[in-house]
Parts: structure tokens; C-alpha cells; sequence
């Protein structure tokens, strides 16, 4: 058994086929299939039942998944922690960026960062909220810029900047008459949100169970424009952030301040819980909260 049959075997886990695993691992179907059975062949037991409706993990299949995912994250911080160590990355930082983020702090502040410090490479990835969370946590990139996560096991959360929340609705709905808004106005309302990957969606849904309901979610997305297009056809109501706020130019669509001014999107750095920082991923953050 070695590291490349558990990252395949957790592939499979987590896309829960075969076809879309061998999509994600860039290799054909028939060779991810034969390494599966190879571990399986060499453990001696059966990872997956097969099913009519696609795999499912056995008994031993997912005591294996929670071994396997502990021995890939500590292999990958430890490359990592050594190349930071020891300058082996020579000047490169890998960040994980959730969308929206860098339109909220500056389309320009990456390539301002690289102009001042030209020996400093910045590999940009983008991933939801909670994937650019989990891979943080992994130690698949060095830092991340996200919402700040609901839950902060196993992260350190250096805060930047929050912006207002506000409630996108057609001006046809009647509660667009209002000049605040509270959560508990919403209660009877259709809501159009971001999809689970989405740390906004998840804070959107919590302080409509602090309110007292639970939000009718008619449609999903991880698509802001297509978000507030459903709002502009009077769908349903969008909760969003300022800055795109400010770039919608509909005029059948209004945006309404909530009263609970600590209903905010508050974005930051996320890092693994106690990592060592490098000088080159101090100087990034630094530059970031001065800029």
C-alpha cells in the first residue's frame, strides 16, 4: 500500500464514482479501477460495495477513509512545512481564495503585491468558502482568504475587512417599501441562496434559526449573477454583500440594509491552527492588512 493508491482510493471517496474520480486524477478509468483493486488485493478486503445507484464505502472502506485523509494532510504539510523551512519554495506562496473576495479588497492588490516584491510568486487558486477551508486544513496551500469559517477547529482566522449584508428583492414584493430590514421579516419569503460550499449560505440559514425559522430555500447556486437574475424575475429574495450590491444596476430590483448591523460578511486569512509562518508568508499578510 502506498500514498498514490490512498489518494486515488480518497478521490473515489469523495466524488463517490469512479468516473468523476479518474476526471479529478487525470488518469482513465480502467487504470484507477485496477489500483483500487490492487489495495483491495493487498489488504484483503473489500472497500466498496457496488451498487445500481453508484458505490458505496464498506465497514472497512471507511475506517480506512478516516486513516487515509489523516496520512495525506500530514504527508502534505510536512512538504510543505520543510520547503517553508528551509526557502526550497524560493519566494512562492500558494493562497486559496474564496470568490468575491479579492473584488471586495481590490481586483489590483495581488499584482501591487507582486510589483513591490517581484521576487515573491503568488500561485492564486479559487475554491469555495468551505473547499478553500478544507484544503487550508490540509495543508494543500499555504494560506487562505475566505469568509470567516462557522467553525474554527483546526483554523487560525486573522481578520481583514467585513462589509454590510444586504437583502436584494424585486420592487414588486412588498417588503421592498421598507428601509430596514430584520431576519424575522423573511419568514414567509422564497429564498434564493448560495450552495452548501458557501460559508454565507450557512450564516444565512443560522440566524433564521436564531429567529425562530427555517428558511424555504427554493433554489441554489454558486453563481451570483444568475442569483440575482432570479431576483430581477421576482423569484425570490437574495441575500447578499455590498460590494456586489453596488455593481447591480436593475431597476426593478432594491437593496435594503438589515437593522442588525452585526450581520456582516467579515472575510480574512485562514491558516492551519498553529502553523509556523514563513517571513515570506508574513511579509503577504502584512502587505494585505496595510494595503
Amino acid at each position: 500500500m502506498d500514498m498514490k493508491q490512498l489518494k486515488y482510493f480518497v478521490q473515489v471517496c469523495e466524488d463517490k464514482s469512479f468516473t468523476l474520480a479518474s476526471q479529478s486524477l487525470f488518469i482513465t478509468q480502467q487504470a484507477l479501477s485496477k489500483t483500487i483493486k490492487n489495495l483491495e488485493n493487498e489488504l484483503g478486503i473489500q472497500l466498496f460495495y457496488r451498487t445500481p445507484r453508484g458505490i458505496e464505502l464498506t465497514d472497512a472502506g471507511n475506517f480506512l477513509l478516516e486513516k487515509a485523509k489523516y496520512l495525506l494532510e500530514q504527508l502534505e504539510s510536512i512538504t510543505n512545512e520543510v520547503k517553508e523551512k528551509f526557502n526550497l519554495q524560493k519566494g512562492t506562496i500558494s493562497l486559496c481564495v474564496a470568490p468575491g473576495v479579492l473584488r471586495s479588497l481590490s481586483p489590483n492588490i495581488l499584482i501591487d503585491f507582486c510589483d513591490t516584491y517581484a521576487d515573491i510568486k503568488v500561485i492564486k487558486h479559487e475554491y469555495a468558502d468551505l473547499i478553500c477551508e478544507r484544503h487550508v486544513k490540509r495543508g494543500i496551500f499555504n494560506i487562505g482568504c475566505s469568509l470567516m469559517p462557522s467553525n474554527l477547529t483546526n483554523i487560525d482566522f486573522i481578520p481583514i475587512k467585513s462589509e454590510k449584508l444586504y437583502l436584494i428583492v424585486n420592487t414588486k414584493n412588498p417588503l421592498s417599501q421598507k428601509k430596514e430590514i430584520s431576519i424575522k421579516d423573511l419568514e414567509s419569503e422564497n429564498f434564493i441562496v448560495f450552495d452548501k460550499n458557501f460559508e454565507l449560505r450557512h450564516l444565512v440559514v443560522s440566524k433564521c434559526k436564531e429567529a425562530g425559522f427555517i428558511p424555504k430555500i427554493i433554489f441554489e447556486s454558486s453563481e451570483v449573477d444568475l442569483l440575482n437574475n432570479l431576483v430581477y424575475l421576482n423569484k425570490g429574495i437574495f441575500i447578499c454583500v455590498e460590494h456586489v450590491v453596488n455593481e447591480i444596476n436593475e431597476k426593478n430590483t432594491c437593496f435594503i440594509p438589515f437593522s442588525d448591523k452585526s450581520f456582516k460578511w467579515q472575510i480574512g486569512f485562514i491558516l492551519k491552527k498553529n502553523k509556523q509562518v514563513s517571513p515570506i508568508l508574513k511579509t503577504f499578510i502584512n502587505y494585505i492588512l496595510e494595503y
